[in-house]
């Protein structure tokens, strides 16, 4: 049973932190790169929610086992539980509040036929966008510290 938690925590930080790089790197420009902006934006729209679905069941999953892992390094194995705990306040923050602001903006956005208007509102969602990619970057090295962590305690493993 050990062994289970460990692999599926090990599992559940690796899902994690594999979908932010290959979202941010691979996907995300590849998208934009090839789709005109309107067209883009729709496709990651589809994308987001399971985007970060994925994100809170493997933060949910990571906090969950580290519960159960017999460790030696206690004071590493709790700031490693810290940090998850604020990669998944950040994911929930961009999963549940970011991105349906983002959306209501867009909506909003095509509804308006007056100008001016359009650039605040093409202001706002720039803004909120920036937001959801500083949410993203923080999480992203937060898992990367996180691993950075797991490797320590294979090593004392070993």
């Amino acid at each position: 049973m050990k062994i289970f938690i460990h692999y599926t925590h090990l599992l559940a930080i690796v899902v994690w932190v594999g979908e932010i790089t290959f979202f941010s790197f691979v996907a995300a420009p590849a998208i934009f790169g090839t789709l005109n902006k309107e067209m883009s934006g729709k496709v990651v729209g589809i994308i987001f929610p399971k985007y970060y679905l994925i994100g809170i069941i493997c933060g949910l999953l990571a906090i969950g086992t580290s519960f159960f892992m017999g460790v030696q390094r206690v004071r590493l194995e709790q700031i490693k539980i810290v940090i998850l705990f604020v990669m998944l306040l950040l994911t929930l923050t961009a999963g549940l509040y970011i991105l349906p602001k983002a959306r209501e903006i867009k909506t909003e956005l095509s509804a308006t036929v007056e100008e001016t208007k359009k650039v605040l509102l093409r202001k706002k969602f720039s803004q909120t966008h920036l937001i959801s990619v500083i949410l993203n970057v923080l999480v992203l090295i937060g898992g990367l510290g996180v691993l950075y962590f797991l490797a320590l305690q294979i090593k004392s493993v070993l």
